[in-house]
């Protein structure tokens, strides 16, 4: 077989016959070009030996020429790229360079450089990184190299990203603790103004608090603060109020001797010129005055009172030439117990002063006294002229004197009512819990009495329950 081919040399005698008898049908790809060298080295060959269909005898050989700036298909390189990027080579078989993508930008000397990495050669300076994989068809490498430069350039513009990533993330971070530590912070200051507010003795907080936690909790101490100063103003204001009524009653007892002395030298002196009545008028109004006082004790007898009261309408009376009635249904076993004093005359003097006074003619006055278990009851009524102002009754100062000693001294459940009475005049009604006899002697003898016992009363069913202390 005599081929056909241009050139001066026999083409049949290259190596690359026995390379492709070798491989039976087989493509073989040779880094050179077989067919000619025109000394560019701008394609490389692939050849395969050709057998009959019929006898499958070989019958020749078949040579493709490729020119390898094909290849920059695979390995594209941006245009204008410096050396500092990756470098793809093609090897062949023997290690020799075939193709290098971006070739242009290497200079001599980094070709060489590459070129000994390749053939085996160590890299003494320690510029480039290679890594290489082998196509199994051709056994050819496939090899990709970077320079070290490269690297740290990259390096350093990832460093650049991960700095301003964590400055962003950082200042991100500070910007929601800000808002965070607000939240929790804002109300922790409010809390820590109210509290020396409070100490340093503010009347009334009036913060406004959030709903967060720590929000509630201040919500609770601005409640808790404020119930304590009302309690303490109420406290203050009773106490107050109850030394007002002591310092009245002391006013009262200002030389009380002088003052008997005084009556019975009037009484002595109408006995002796016959005068029977201004006599028992003056004996009434000494009577009273004794009762009134009452020693400076805070408590006196039912009985007692009910002197006091027959021995001031005797003085009505005689003021009134006897146009008033006085008819007291009390039992008996009801005038030893005590009583705050003071609550059943006030009553009985609003009676003739609003209610028998302005009538004509004769007038009635009733005082009945009951007792349901632990509850003592009494009931004052007229036939006067009835209610005609509510607000008269309860807007002035004896019934609201009565009203805030019962509240007091036995508690928010007990007071006084009025309403219409039966025969058209007015009702009044007090009702107040029965005192033991270790609650009489704690207030009447507080020396011997440190605490006063808890006051009981009796159910429906005879067991003890607790009512509370008298205040």
């Amino acid at each position: 077989m005599v081929p056909y081919y241009t050139g001066a040399q026999d083409i049949l005698s290259g190596d690359w016959i026995a390379l492709a008898d070798k491989a039976k049908g087989k493509e073989v790809f040779l880094g050179t070009n077989v067919l000619f060298d025109d000394g560019k080295d701008e394609t490389f060959s692939i050849a395969k030996r050709l057998y009959s269909t019929r006898t499958r005898k070989p019958i020749g050989y078949v040579v493709f020429n490729v020119r390898k700036s094909a290849l920059d298909v695979a390995f594209p390189m941006k245009s204008g790229e410096s050396q500092n990027v990756t470098h793809y080579f093609v090897l062949d078989g023997d290690g020799g360079v075939l193709y290098t993508a971006g070739q242009d930008t290497l200079t001599d000397t980094q070709k060489e450089e590459i070129s000994s990495i390749f053939q085996g050669s160590d890299d003494e300076d320690g510029n480039y990184l290679t890594t290489a994989v082998t196509d199994e068809s051709t056994g050819w490498k496939i090899a990709a190299v970077i320079s070290k430069q490269a690297l740290s350039g990259k390096s350093a513009s990832v460093g650049y990203v991960a700095a301003i990533l964590a400055v962003g993330i950082i200042m991100i971070s500070v910007w929601l603790s800000s808002i965070i530590a607000g939240r929790i912070t804002r109300p922790l200051n409010t809390l820590e103004k109210t509290m020396r507010q409070v100490a340093e003795g503010s009347s009334h907080v009036e913060e406004q608090f959030d709903e967060s936690e720590v929000g509630r909790i201040g919500n609770q101490f601005k409640d808790l603060v404020n119930n304590n100063i009302d309690l303490k103003n109420r406290l203050l204001n009773s106490q107050i109020r109850e030394r007002e009524q002591q310092l009245l009653l002391l006013q009262t007892q200002i030389n009380p001797h002088y003052l008997y002395n005084t009556l019975d030298t009037l009484y002595f002196m109408a006995e002796i010129r016959g005068e029977e009545e201004i006599a028992d008028f003056v004996q009434a109004l000494s009577e009273n005055f004794r009762l009134s006082l009452n020693g400076g004790d805070k408590l006196i007898l039912v009985s007692r009172e009910l002197e006091r009261i027959r021995a001031y309408m005797k003085i009505q009376n005689y003021r009134f030439e006897g146009r008033f009635q006085l008819v007291i249904d009390v039992p008996e076993a009801m005038m030893g117990e005590y009583l705050l004093t003071f609550l059943l005359q006030p009553l009985v003097e609003n009676s003739v002063y609003h209610g028998l006074e302005p009538k004509t003619g004769p007038g009635t006055i009733s005082l009945t006294g009951s007792r349901e278990g632990g509850i003592l009851t009494f009931v004052v009524e007229d036939d006067g002229i009835g209610i005609q102002d509510p607000a008269v009754l309860n807007g002035g100062y004896g019934i609201r004197n009565i009203r805030e000693r019962i509240r007091l001294f036995y508690g928010e459940e007990y007071g006084i009512e009025f309403s219409e009475g039966t025969k058209g005049g007015t009702r009044a009604e007090i009702r107040i819990p029965v005192l033991s006899q270790e609650e009489v002697s704690a207030i009447l003898h507080p020396s011997e009495e440190k605490e006063m016992p808890e006051r009981k009363e009796k159910k429906s069913g005879g067991e003890d329950v607790p009512t509370g202390h008298c205040r």
